[in-house]
């Protein structure tokens, strides 16, 4: 039901384990181990290395992250995939160059296939890549544009699978509201 990176991590930890139910909570703490690295090198790029180990260090000892991490939610999949598209894009901001938009590619593709709604700050990412990013626009848009094809490339498998199963494309964001609004006591049409 849901988009396939965690339950991916999910998996491969489940085979490392032997089938163990630890496995959703090693899928965690795997993010939430990138996402430490993650927040200390945009830290570092985008400040110093001092601001990027406050900022790591902020991370590895907040105490909700550290107990929802524990208990195997796919939140740290998204900091993780967040932080890195967000150092990603910046890079693409300063240097629009073709590996700088593929890698931001590869980064954002990770944040849609653990959440489609991240596409809520990729693509306000690259309007500012498009209206206020380095070098000229041609060079931006194109950069813009390489960024969005790998997105697609890398997400359209799954978003064209959910299509062909469900008849709905956007099924796991369709199915969890209706999930989330009968919990709320609305109606879950």
């Amino acid at each position: 039901v849901r988009e396939p990176m965690f339950p991916f991590a999910t998996k491969v930890w489940l085979a490392l384990l032997d089938g163990q139910d630890q496995a959703v909570s090693f899928a965690s703490a795997t993010f939430s181990v990138l996402a430490i690295v993650a927040t200390y090198a945009l830290g570092r790029y985008a400040f110093s290395p001092l601001v990027g180990l406050l900022g790591a260090l902020g991370v590895a000892v907040d105490k909700d992250l550290i107990t929802w991490g524990a208990d195997g939610w796919r939140d740290d999949a998204l900091m993780c995939f967040v932080v890195w598209t967000s150092l990603a894009l910046l890079r693409v901001f300063e240097r629009p160059t073709a590996p700088a938009a593929a890698l931001a590619g590869v980064a954002a593709a990770g944040a849609v296939l653990t959440r489609i709604t991240a596409l809520s700050f990729i693509v306000p990412g690259l309007l500012v890549v498009l209206a206020a990013g380095s070098g000229a626009f041609r060079t931006r848009l194109r950069a813009a544009s390489m960024t969005l094809i790998v997105v697609a490339a890398l997400s359209a498998p799954y978003f064209v699978n959910c299509w062909r199963v469900y008849g709905d494309p956007l099924y796991a964001v369709n199915h969890a509201t209706g999930f989330y609004r009968a919990r709320a006591g609305e109606v879950a049409d």
